[in-house]
């Protein structure tokens, strides 16, 4: 009997060590995938020169971007119900990194939107099925396991525009910090699936999602709430992320240093939030945090817009960005907790809301800005975390750890 208890145990070790090993090159994918969505910030003056184009012209990348991945968000949460999660990482990973190859070598700015159509398919695509892996590998600590996702994305984020702004600096090209991306992602793939090869996990689908059980997740006024939640939030992220280092710029005449380190302390911020929230929050109420972070966030934001500093609107973006840390996987968390046998349906519903955002936000601000002014258009960050409190005033309790 005791035999059989320690044969048992080594088992359970040994799988819980593949599961660690497999949940960590997980978090580098997410890495490498979230620095192609802030490296763009620090681009965009260079695109913008050489295709001559207008600033609504522009916020079009990620209005393609964004069409693309809603398609494939919508797809990719109902493939993840039904086909191994695993092998879905590795093809969209695969296809993000030839789709940041070719970037390199688009003759044209309709071949560049193309392009990115194909870059927000991927990407958005392996941003539900990663999460929904993840959640699926670490269950019994689904919150804390999401939010390290999280600082994984962060991480990217933050490298990003810093990774752009140097090579910007340097006289490279806009579109060889792409090359070098896609070359670096190439390697990657083939880490992943070496790594998934050598854990063999057992996966386990989930195909007890019919139609009408879609339906009735759609309809949910439980997944509503969290679905504009998300779309509201992502609003004030995207805004950052794509255009702040020009705000900076062009309104208040900062250097493209400063311009695009503005993006990188907001990451900075909102790594350091999700490392000390795992550390001292995570029994805390998901409600509170959610409420506390986007209000206090928005009210310092808006604070930095309206002073018109440069120097503030930095400082102002890392602090916002340390106070909203935990709202996009607690956002996920609560989802997952709510239907915790549909991880990949529930993840892609509300995820679909982000690229939503993605989609109408950056054009709203370049639109506002080509017709009033910079200033008047990035207050909608600001607006857009206040909208997401009020929001959130309507959520359950439930603890930010389950």
């Amino acid at each position: 009997m005791d035999t059989q208890t320690s044969v048992s145990n080594k088992k359970e070790t040994s799988a819980s060590k593949a599961d660690l090993i497999l949940t960590m090159t997980l978090n580098v994918l997410m890495l490498f995938y979230a620095m192609s969505l802030t490296m763009l910030g620090p681009l965009m003056p260079s695109i913008i020169e050489q295709y001559k184009l207008q600033l609504s012209q522009a916020g079009l990348i990620s209005t393609f971007q964004s069409i693309g991945g809603l398609i494939f968000t919508i797809l990719g949460g109902i493939l993840a119900d039904y086909i191994k999660k695993s092998r879905l990482i590795g093809l969209t990973f695969f296809t993000y990194s030839v789709s940041l190859l070719a970037l390199a070598f688009a003759p044209t700015y309709a071949v560049v939107l193309a392009l990115f159509f194909t870059l927000g398919a991927s990407t958005r695509m392996l941003d539900v099925v990663l999460n929904a892996y993840v959640s699926d590998i670490n269950p019994n600590r689904r919150g804390f396991h999401l939010t390290l996702l999280g600082i994984s994305f962060g991480i990217g984020g933050l490298l990003g525009p810093l990774f752009s702004t140097v090579f910007r600096n340097s006289g490279l090209k806009w579109y060889n910090t792409f090359l070098i991306l896609g070359i670096t992602c190439t390697l990657i793939t083939v880490v992943y699936i070496i790594v998934l090869n050598r854990t063999k996990r057992e996966e386990k689908l989930n195909i007890t999602t019919k139609a009408a059980n879609y339906l009735e997740l759609l309809l949910s006024p439980k997944l509503l709430v969290l679905c504009l939640i998300m779309f509201i939030f992502s609003g004030y992220q995207s805004g950052i992320s794509i255009w702040m280092p020009m705000y900076m710029e062009k309104s208040l005449m900062a250097k493209p240093f400063l311009s695009g380190l503005t993006v990188s302390l907001y990451y900075i911020g909102t790594i350091l939030g999700r490392v000390l929230f795992t550390i001292f929050f995570k029994e805390h109420q998901a409600k509170n945090l959610i409420v506390f972070g986007s209000f206090t966030g928005g009210i310092v934001l808006l604070s930095g817009i309206i002073a018109g500093s440069s120097g503030l609107m930095a400082v102002t973006s890392g602090v916002s960005g340390l106070l909203t840390c935990a709202v996009l996987p607690l956002t996920i968390t609560f989802a997952c907790n709510y239907y915790p046998e549909n991880s990949g349906a529930v993840s892609a519903i509300i995820l679909v809301n982000s690229v939503l955002s993605w989609m109408v936000f950056p054009w709203l601000i370049g639109l506002i800005a080509d017709n009033s002014s910079f200033q008047m258009g990035m207050l909608i960050t600001g607006f857009s975390l206040i909208l997401t409190f009020l929001l959130a005033l309507t959520l359950p309790a439930q603890k930010s750890s389950s």
